[in-house]
């Protein structure tokens, strides 16, 4: 309770809230929205003046005027001894130099008649400095360059070309310009290899990244023996994937590598999906009213 009010509230007085402090007060002791002591707080008017002080150098200022002396200073003070200088160097006397001062930076400036004389004292070094335009007969090859033994055209399970180097072959990724970029053909849906291949003029670069699976034995006639499966199935669109793959691998020598019968099916019957016709989506024929039952046919649209 504030002290403004001392009494006690008595049955169903009139109470009231101060606007600013919150407190609760007889009606009589609130004038307005404020109680006495708010009232005159409210009343008050605070005058705040900044007054700017006087600056101070301080230490870093100090340091930054003292280091900027330095620089200014003339020459002939922290000149060397003659005892030190070379006999075909002159020093120049300080009546020929003009100093020029601007935010503490030292700039010196020269007759450019005396510049010029000057010239002949200066010695020749091109022979200490001769650097050599020459270029070596024998330039060294990349650490990553490597040849890569085949290249079939369309030997992929899709119809791309594809590139076999030590057991790994890789398909062809895009072109951009002059360069192009091969990717591991080892890409499934839970894994994908990220081994690539880069090709630029003729010359074949491998990436940092390394395959996570072993080089596959006979990969070349592995390759091989999918695009024919897979020229089987363009022809014969309407047989089975599974009968196509078990004639060619018959007609093979057992002692050979083959491909897995699965991934030869796979082949077969994605080519089959893309050069197989489409299942037609409607029919038109006529109906007879014969076989219909009573209230079976409502409106004829195509009529």
């Amino acid at each position: 309770m504030a002290a403004c009010c001392n009494k006690h509230f008595h049955g169903k007085e009139k109470k009231m809230k101060c606007v600013l402090c919150k407190y609760i007060f007889h009606v009589k002791c609130i004038e307005g929205k404020y109680c006495t002591q708010c009232k005159e707080i409210n009343n008050k008017e605070i005058i705040i003046q900044l007054n700017r002080c006087k600056f101070k150098k301080t230490q870093q200022n100090e340091l930054n005027e003292s280091s900027a002396m330095q620089m200014i200073m003339p020459p002939s003070q922290n000149a060397p001894q003659e005892e030190d200088i070379n006999d075909k160097f002159t020093s120049p006397k300080p009546s020929d130099i003009n100093f020029s001062f601007h935010f503490g930076v030292y700039q010196e400036h020269r007759k450019a008649d005396e510049m010029v004389n000057e010239e002949e004292h200066i010695p020749d070094f091109s022979s200490e400095f001769a650097v050599s335009t020459e270029i070596p007969e024998t330039v060294p090859d990349f650490c990553n360059e490597v040849e890569i033994s085949t290249e079939n055209d369309q030997a992929s399970a899709k119809g791309k070309n594809v590139l076999i180097h030590n057991g790994y072959w890789y398909t062809l990724k895009c072109n951009c310009g002059e360069t192009t970029y091969w990717t591991c053909g080892v890409r499934t849906k839970k894994q994908k290899c990220k081994a690539a291949i880069t090709e630029l003029n003729y010359s074949y670069r491998l990436s940092k990244a390394e395959h996570f699976h072993s080089p596959v034995k006979d990969i070349e006639n592995k390759l091989l023996l999918k695009k024919n499966v897979r020229e089987k199935g363009k022809v014969n669109v309407h047989q089975n994937g599974r009968s196509i793959a078990e004639e060619t691998l018959i007609e093979l020598n057992k002692n050979e590598s083959l491909p897995s019968i699965k991934s030869c099916i796979e082949v077969v019957n994605y080519h089959e999906r893309k050069n197989r016709p489409e299942e037609p989506t409607g029919l038109r024929f006529i109906i007879k009213q014969m076989f219909l039952s009573q209230n079976f046919l409502k409106v004829d649209i195509l009529e």
